[in-house]
């Protein structure tokens, strides 16, 4: 078995991402934006509902006609400025309310995000822009400023008009195609699964299989958690396709379903009898659908059933361990990132492998078991016994606890259950501040707007830089998957 101390070597695009933070400014992948959230379509439609200033027709008239948006830039500024200073103060309140919540809600963390020297300078604009806003609504209070309080916001609206048409990396490499990476692209598929209501339905997923194999590879199927549906989000967080062409084996990219949940609306997660973190829905099971995907695979691609994967994200590692009871002989190891189980998912009987990832800076899904901070809505959490995973796996395998050997490595314990002759089975455990402390992990936001400290660690998308960043120095994923592939089943 490898020791963690040969990680950076085993991983040194990470190590080096974390080294040469210079480098990032000419290295980093291109940004790809988040699924907008409701709040920020809610401003968005805000921002083009202002008169002649960022409304569509205006942002046509820019591109096409620059001398004559430029005027009619300076006109509606001058508009704006008479409105402040003339009309209530209401609207001055207005102004500043709306820069507060850009702020908050969008400019700063695009900023926090940016990559590349345009990324900094349009967030950067947007966010001064944003302050002035603030700073001109309470002006108005301030005596000595009241005179000049109507000027500065009309220069934060200014600024942040501006900004919108200045512009970033996606634009820059649109413009210049050599900026991009070769990222391996996944394809899409698409299958009939059975439904109680429909008969049956069309689901889909992504899939990268690697050129120019000509051996059986094997399969990693990579699970969500919950309220991620997409597929290419859990691409651009692993980074698994650069994995999966550099190791030879093909990447499954499964998509769950919407599901109505009590008090919190509707949400993406897997549903099966004993699995999923949320309501349970009888009219279907995506045990069925993993099934189908599985199938599709193998007729695509020459697949080694001796080592076929499946390895989960928070919700998706309780799954992976369910589908390990529920597909006998199909999972040579399971791995769970940041997952849990309940006490209700589906007993296997047969030897596989098991890696676990966790931390103590996880307060969505505590090690310690019970209700993180996010997840006091899902009342089937309340269960959630992560260190439960280690001893069902112990269990599976045959191996006895007491006997597991523990190692150090900086702030990472690993505790190592196997024996001669088992599947892999080990935990790492993160400890400490690996990601800015609790404030950092709470703050900072993982894919989806979660924190930094409930994520897939690596150099993927999710985290803030510096503030509640995600681990960079350990890629979760590749110590994962690596680990799996040392074992197959028959082994």
């Amino acid at each position: 078995m490898a020791e963690l101390s040969e990680l950076r070597e085993q991983q040194p695009n990470a190590v080096e991402l974390n080294l040469n933070f210079g480098d990032l400014l000419g290295k980093a992948p291109p940004k790809v934006p988040d699924e907008l959230t409701s709040v920020r379509t809610g401003l968005s439609n805000a921002e083009s509902s202002l008169p002649g200033l960022l409304s569509e027709k205006y942002t046509e008239i820019w591109k096409e006609k620059p001398v004559l948006a430029g005027a009619a830039t300076v006109g509606t500024t001058a508009l704006g400025v008479a409105a402040l200073r003339y009309l209530p103060a209401t609207s001055t309140h207005m102004a500043g309310v709306y820069g507060a919540t850009k702020l908050m809600l969008t400019d700063a963390p695009d900023l926090l995000s940016s990559n590349g020297t345009a990324d900094y300078a349009k967030y950067g604009l947007a966010c001064a822009s944003d302050l002035a806003m603030v700073a001109g609504t309470a002006a108005r209070y301030i005596p000595r400023y009241k005179g000049v309080a109507t000027l500065i916001t009309a220069s934060g609206i200014t600024g942040r008009l501006l900004a919108n048409y200045l512009p970033d990396t996606e634009k820059e490499i649109k413009l210049n195609p050599s900026l991009l990476q070769t990222v391996p692209v996944s394809e899409r598929f698409s299958l009939s699964v059975p439904n109680k209501l429909t008969s049956s339905e069309t689901r889909s997923f992504d899939a990268f299989i690697p050129k120019g194999k000509e051996s059986a590879l094997p399969v990693v199927i990579m699970l969500a958690g919950v309220q991620d549906k997409s597929a290419p989000g859990m691409e651009r967080e692993t980074n698994m396709n650069r994995l999966a062409q550099e190791r030879g084996f093909i990447a499954v990219y499964p998509e769950a379903k919407e599901k109505e949940q009590p008090m919190i609306g509707k949400v993406f997660d897997w549903n099966s009898p004993g699995a999923g973190l949320t309501k349970h829905n009888p009219d279907y099971d995506d045990v069925d659908y993993i099934k189908g995907v599985l199938d599709q695979v193998k007729q695509k691609a020459n697949v080694d059933e001796r080592a076929v994967y499946v390895v989960g994200f928070s919700s998706g590692g309780q799954f992976a361990q369910h589908l390990r009871g529920r597909l006998p002989g199909v999972f040579a190891g399971v791995g769970s990132i940041h997952g849990t189980v309940l006490g209700t998912e589906a007993k296997a009987q047969e030897k596989s492998a098991f890696i676990s990832v966790h931390s103590d800076s996880d307060h969505m899904l505590p090690y310690g078991g019970g209700r993180g901070l996010m997840t006091v809505v899902l009342p089937t959490v309340a269960k959630s016994e992560p260190m439960q995973q280690m001893r069902e796996a112990a269990r599976i395998n045959g191996l006895n606890i007491d006997n597991a050997k523990v190692k150090n490595y900086e702030s990472i314990r690993i505790t190592d259950y196997s024996s001669k002759g088992s599947p892999p089975v080990k935990e790492f455990y993160i400890e400490g501040g690996y990601r800015g402390g609790m404030i950092g992990g709470l703050i900072g936001r993982g894919r989806d707007g979660f924190p930094a400290a409930h994520s897939i660690d690596g150099d993927g998308a999710g985290g803030w830089p510096v503030v509640g960043d995600k681990n960079r120095n350990l890629d979760t994923t590749r110590l994962v998957v690596d680990e799996l592939l040392k074992y197959r089943r028959g082994n």
